[in-house]
């Protein structure tokens, strides 16, 4: 190995997420110190194709642009050829195949170390039910949800709905299990709503969320290390699209995103934060 990392930057994918793993994977790459690390670009496409490309793809402005351009301006990766190429794989992936434990069960079967979570690690973040299990088994408080299957909406979806009114009751939060940057997520007042949204949801996940719906602000709070941890500072994100929920627009994207660090909370609210964080991750790491 040189002096120098061989850095491969994976962005794209095929989940809905997609165009904010694009934006991501694309700052990373521009701003990593070209002293300590050589960087390579690589696309992953909807097919789960890994491409090497250049700055005239990286910066189009969307993954359907950029696949439109591989075949003649991208040098097609095999997964065998990865561990040749790259030192290190920094993982710039959102959403199912590229965030859920799948690439990195690839790159650990690859032998090639990567960032964030472990296999097990990622599958059960990308999960919201089972995460909230988890959450609930070390005594941390969840929305009140109730899981809906697929089949069993398509079996009595009145029986369902008329569940959903008893518990949590409206107004309720639906969105899909394994989907993030507020993919498909309603808002529901109304029975009518409701099915609306758990079809719309259906669309991405056969597992779906109702949820009752909570009043308040968004923070970030994260803890980094193993043995010695260290939480960061806590994080706000405010809503600007004027909806009822957090939109992607919020989150990511430029122009709408935007987060105030330190949140605004009071000393006590954020200590509280701070000591149930150490205590669930000092309890996950024993485990």
């Amino acid at each position: 190995m040189s002096e120098q990392l061989r850095v491969g930057v994976f962005l794209g994918g095929s989940s809905s997420e997609r165009e904010v793993s694009l934006e991501g994977g694309r700052y990373v790459y521009q701003r990593m110190d070209r002293a300590k690390f050589v960087p390579l670009a690589i696309f992953v496409d909807s097919d789960h194709r890994c491409w090497q490309i250049g700055e005239p793809l990286l910066l189009q402005n969307t993954t359907t642009d950029v696949e439109q351009l591989l075949t003649t301006g991208a040098k097609r990766i095999y997964y065998e050829e990865l561990p040749t190429l790259i030192d290190f794989a920094f993982v710039v992936g959102h959403g199912k195949y590229l965030e859920d434990g799948c690439f990195q069960g690839l790159l650990e079967v690859l032998g090639v170390p990567y960032n964030g979570p472990g296999v097990l690690g990622a599958a059960l973040g990308a999960d919201k039910w089972v995460s909230r299990r988890i959450l609930e088994g070390a005594g941390l408080t969840t929305p009140q949800t109730k899981l809906i299957i697929e089949e069993e909406w398509l079996e009595d979806e009145t029986g369902v709905l008329d569940a959903l009114e008893q518990f949590p009751g409206f107004p309720l939060v639906v969105k899909p299990s394994r989907e993030g940057c507020s993919t498909a997520i309603t808002l529901a007042k109304t029975r009518d709503q409701a099915r609306d949204g758990i079809a719309a949801a259906l669309v991405w996940d056969r597992l779906v969320l109702a949820e009752n719906a909570l009043q308040g602000i968004e923070v970030t709070v994260s803890v980094v290390g193993n043995e010695m941890k260290e939480v960061l500072p806590v994080s706000e994100t405010p809503r600007h699209q004027g909806k009822d929920y957090l939109t992607l627009e919020d989150k990511f994207l430029p122009g709408g995103a935007e987060m105030i660090t330190p949140a605004r909370l009071s000393p006590e609210v954020t200590a509280s934060f701070i000591s149930d964080l150490i205590a669930f991750s000092s309890a996950r790491a024993l485990s």
